[in-house]
């Protein structure tokens, strides 16, 4: 899985996954790693959305001998701060804590009438295996707060470099529990009855149909296919480009909130690759 960015660091990575598990090795000469930028993205206002917003965003990732890292939210918008517990031959096991995005009611004209779900806190594991140019991956995570429950995510890529250009693509799957799909696509009896209230003052922010409630049952969330491009344009500064495409389960095209059941997002960035620090390589 990735050590990559969101706001702080947030969607440097789009897939699911994210950095191959590496072979054992020695710790780099430097205890602190990492890359530093900016990154301009372009995604959903939230997640079945037809509007978009751009974000400037913070390009951050720290990684400390190798082991513990901080970066993105492999499943979805946050920030987590991880653990790899296990590593040799190819596989790598991490632990992660971390917090992820909320939605406010009134980020959308198609929310109109829905509580705000608010920033979440959550716990996860990771297990990441790289063979041969392949990487495999599944990620959990159990939702602490905020009305958040489980996620659980497989992915599969693959990265080629050529000269100073690495190409990596993956192609990435999320199931949920129902607690997590009615946060993100539910709407309780108390929501539908205010939006449908909205509805009939003529309220032109929602259609006739959206004053229905919906409870959605776990499984499949979403499908996506990512890409990520970065160019070394010096030995310090790198320039990144990377784009995400996803597609919504039935059961979670059913809400009235979701307005496109395919969604993508793109964006740009610069970084600059950072160290400090020393120690011995046989510490």
């Amino acid at each position: 899985m990735q050590i990559r960015t969101r706001q702080i660091v947030a969607l440097l990575v789009l897939s699911v996954g994210g950095e191959p598990a590496r072979a054992q090795r020695p710790y780099p000469a430097a205890e602190w790693t990492g890359t530093v930028g900016v990154l301009g993205m372009l995604t959903p206002v939230y997640e079945g959305a037809a509007e978009h917003r751009l974000l400037p965003l913070p390009l951050v990732l720290l990684s400390f001998r190798d082991r513990l890292y901080l970066g993105p939210n492999a499943m979805g918008l946050g920030l987590v701060m991880g653990a790899t517990v296990v590593r040799g031959a190819g596989r790598a096991i991490a632990l992660e804590v971390g917090i992820g995005d909320g939605r406010p009611a009134s980020r959308s004209d198609a929310l109109a009438g829905m509580n705000d779900r608010h920033v979440v806190g959550g716990v996860g594991v990771k297990a990441d295996y790289h063979l041969r140019g392949i990487d495999a991956g599944l990620t959990a995570r159990q939702g602490l707060s905020g009305g958040a429950g489980a996620l659980l995510g497989g992915h599969l890529g693959s990265s080629r470099r050529f000269g100073r250009l690495m190409l990596r693509t993956d192609l990435a799957v999320t199931f949920a529990d129902d607690r997590e799909m009615h946060r993100s696509f539910g709407v309780t009896l108390e929501e539908a009855a205010r939006r449908q209230s909205l509805i009939g003052s003529g309220d032109g922010r929602l259609r006739p149909g959206d004053g229905l409630a919906y409870r959605p049952n776990d499984g499949l969330k979403q499908v996506g296919l990512a890409g990520f491009l970065s160019y070394a344009a010096t030995r310090e500064w790198t320039v990144v480009g990377l784009g995400r495409v996803t597609r919504l389960s039935n059961e979670a095209a059913r809400s009235s909130l979701v307005r496109r059941r395919t969604q993508f997002s793109v964006g740009v960035g610069l970084g600059r690759e950072v160290q400090w620090g020393s120690h011995s390589a046989d510490r």
